[in-house]
């Protein structure tokens, strides 16, 4: 256990874990669903999956949805990636940048559940066609977010490799 705790870094506790506990326990207060679970292990482990979800969620559909609407703006990415080897607080900025992510997604997906849970009493229940939607729907969202962290890696490559264009296929890359 104590391995555990030791190999997550504060980006986990604060992008995964927290929103991840945060959300369970105001499930559990609002009535929408409650782990029983008396395990610490397992309990870390769920509210580690369910802040990874809400974090997905918040990079794949709130952050993009946010720059649309001209919300939020960045800067180019190799001027992101030169910077940040300039100033080393920039790193401890873009996690605490994360962090209100992750609590904004927390926010969006509990008031979400809560519509959800209201429209239901209206709804014919179908447990199997839920949870096929459930499994679905997170399916898609990990595609998007691997899609996603894959091609912010081949950006921080390039930015790294000014020798190697945008249009060049980088061998064994994502």
């Amino acid at each position: 256990m104590n391995d555990l705790l030791a190999k997550l870094t504060s980006y986990n506790i604060f992008n995964n874990l927290l929103p991840g506990a945060l959300f369970c326990a105001a499930a559990s207060y609002l009535g929408l669903f409650h782990i029983s679970d008396t395990n610490v292990v397992v309990l870390i482990v769920a509210y580690y999956l369910v802040g990874l979800i809400i974090g997905r969620i918040g990079s794949v559909i709130i952050e993009p949805l946010l720059l649309r609407l001209g919300w939020i703006g960045y800067s180019p990415y190799d001027a992101f990636v030169k910077a940040s080897k300039m100033d080393t607080k920039l790193d401890v900025l873009v996690e605490t940048n994360n962090t209100y992510r992750a609590l904004l997604s927390t926010a969006v997906c509990l008031l979400a559940s809560l519509l959800l849970a209201y429209a239901r009493k209206f709804l014919p229940e179908n447990s199997i066609l839920d949870q096929a939607t459930t499994i679905t729907a997170i399916a898609f969202l990990f595609f998007f977010a691997y899609r996603k962290q894959s091609m912010y890696i081949r950006k921080r490559v390039e930015a790294n490799t000014p020798q190697v264009s945008q249009n060049t296929e980088l061998e064994g890359l994502p």
